[in-house]
């Protein structure tokens, strides 16, 4: 993401010469391929910026005691990834699949929000595990004029494997609270 975090994962996706006979299949579903929650977020606001690929930021701004601003960041473009008609054209998919797909339980009155589930198998030493899930929801908010991008990603739930039954409720529940 180019944050200077020596910690950070720098995700999995294999060059397409060491794919295997499954790859073409399996990557579609998002499987092979591991990112890490700032990562997808990252991803998904270059929908939310226009096609924009902008410099992630955990610090907005630092004000002093005396409220003068200490430190303000600065919106850095990085570069154009997708023409802003293809952003659009993306952001109006992701709308359907809260109005009408897997992420209804994610829809809040009055606010137009895009997203997608995500129901990823568990992975351990880089091996899926049977049966334990890691669900989530990647949303963009409010997606008529995008201002934030949400991510929840849930590790091994116990009431349901499916993403639509455990992170999109509860991403509708975090921007309830947030609008209120």
């Amino acid at each position: 993401t180019g944050l200077p975090y020596p910690t950070e994962s720098g995700g999995i996706l294999r060059a397409p010469k060491s794919w295997s006979a499954q790859s073409p299949i399996s990557l579609p579903m998002g499987y092979e391929v591991s990112v890490t929650p700032l990562q997808l977020a990252l991803a998904y606001s270059t929908f939310a910026n226009g096609g924009e690929l902008v410099e992630p930021a955990l610090v907005k701004q630092v004000i002093g005691p005396d409220g003068s601003v200490l430190y303000e960041h600065q919106r850095r473009v990085v570069r154009r990834v997708v023409s802003k008609a293809t952003a659009d054209k993306v952001r109006h998919m992701l709308l359907d699949v809260v109005d009408e797909g897997t992420a209804v339980e994610a829809a809040i009155d009055n606010f137009m929000l895009a997203g997608k589930t995500g129901t990823p198998r568990s992975t351990v030493h880089g091996h899926y595990v049977v049966g334990r899930y890691n669900p989530n929801f990647v949303g963009i908010f409010p997606a008529d004029n995008p201002q934030y991008v949400i991510v929840v990603k849930m590790t091994a739930p116990q009431s349901s494997i499916y993403a639509a039954q455990t992170a999109a409720p509860v991403t509708k529940v975090i921007l309830q609270a947030a609008v209120a």
